[in-house]
């Protein structure tokens, strides 16, 4: 499927994907879904899976937590194991339970085996608190919008306000779900790395664009709304054959790139980082076997000079990953009536513009 290619923002020096998305890594799908416009509850699901066939599948992977303030279900086995097996569904902190039950169901279908010849699956869920927008005592979130999300995910390009992104905010301006991605050539191999972000942290003081503050920008505005903490969750993509010591490292550099926004981990801010890597992989040997069967690729090895590409990359992905999920989105209004402006990059003049919702 051919995808429009999301804008490039003046980030870093390496080449953009083709599109600027979590998908140009091969196999990488995404899937969202949302609450229904009419609905006065703001929310909604995203499933990013690896491969369409994940679980039967497994694929290496890493996570960091900067600020254990949150939560990031099935992070035990995916570090233990340095592997991804299922899909990761970002949504709200009062709608894990339903997605994780929601994707047990769905694998469940799809592969009769689990909890019989195969084991029984534990699925990565991340959350972020949306109750500045959305009224999470509602739990609007069903098990079907889940469901949803995981059977129409494709290469798609819908970003901003979406999936998990539905009501999320940050830094008193509208925010969603962010991504980008860049290529990086390595002995005459071509890899990609991308991020997915759901973003949901800080005060206007703590934002920076680009280094600079909102103030430095021009934009003095008196009331934004100002919740102290919030959350974050990063998903790094790549099709490098990196393993999962190597794939945890590049999770701790996507924090990197979130801290040049001025991003500080806050107290009550969960900050939880994911890394997989599509080009090593493992496949279960049979419906009536277990066990993993490596796959054809053997683990990069890579260079300090290179890994340290890696390293820049990730950050600059992940720094441009949060601008998209901000400049993406539509301004709108919190539960309690206080204007919630959007950013826009304007790049005929490369200034920032703030844009407020119509009364």
């Amino acid at each position: 499927m051919s995808l429009k290619k999301l804008e490039i923002l003046p980030v870093g020096n390496f080449l953009h994907g083709r599109t600027n998305h979590l998908c140009d890594v091969p196999g990488v799908l995404v899937g969202t879904s949302n609450s229904s416009k009419f609905s006065k509850n703001k929310s909604g699901v995203t499933a990013i899976l690896a491969s369409k066939n994940i679980f039967q599948k497994s694929f290496a992977a890493g996570s960091f937590i900067q600020n254990g303030a949150g939560e990031c279900s099935g992070l035990h086995q995916l570090n233990e194991w340095g592997m991804l097996e299922s899909p990761i569904l970002l949504t709200n902190t009062h709608g894990v339970g339903t997605a994780y039950s929601a994707c047990v169901k769905w694998l469940m279908k799809k592969y009769s085996a689990i909890g019989r010849t195969w084991p029984v699956t534990i699925p990565v869920v991340g959350e972020c608190d949306d109750s500045l927008l959305n009224d999470i005592k509602k739990f609007s979130l069903s098990e079907t919008q889940v469901m949803s999300a995981l059977k129409n995910a494709k290469k798609q390009i819908i970003v901003g306000d979406c999936g998990g992104g539905t009501a999320l905010s940050s830094c008193g301006v509208k925010a969603g779900s962010g991504t980008s991605s860049r290529i990086l050539d390595i002995d005459s191999k071509r890899f990609h790395v991308a991020v997915w972000m759901q973003s949901n942290w800080g005060i206007p003081d703590d934002l920076k664009i680009f280094g600079r503050t909102l103030d430095q920008w021009g934009l003095h505005v008196p009331n934004l709304p100002r919740v102290s903490e919030g959350s974050l969750i990063s998903v790094v993509a790549t099709d490098a054959p990196l393993d999962s010591e190597t794939l945890t490292r590049l999770a701790k550099r996507a924090a990197l790139g979130i801290a040049r926004c001025g991003n500080t981990a806050r107290h009550s801010s969960g900050e939880f980082f994911i890394a997989f890597s599509t080009g090593r992989s493992w496949k279960r040997s049979s419906r009536k076997n277990s066990d993993w069967v490596a796959e054809p690729l053997k683990p990069l090895t890579l260079s300090e000079s290179l890994i340290n590409q890696f390293f820049a990359c990730t950050a600059d992905v992940s720094e441009e990953a949060y601008y998209q999920s901000l400049f993406s989105c539509l301004p709108t209004w919190t539960r309690n009536g206080q204007a919630v402006p959007a950013l826009r990059w304007n790049f005929t003049q490369s200034q920032l513009d703030l844009i407020f919702p119509k009364k």
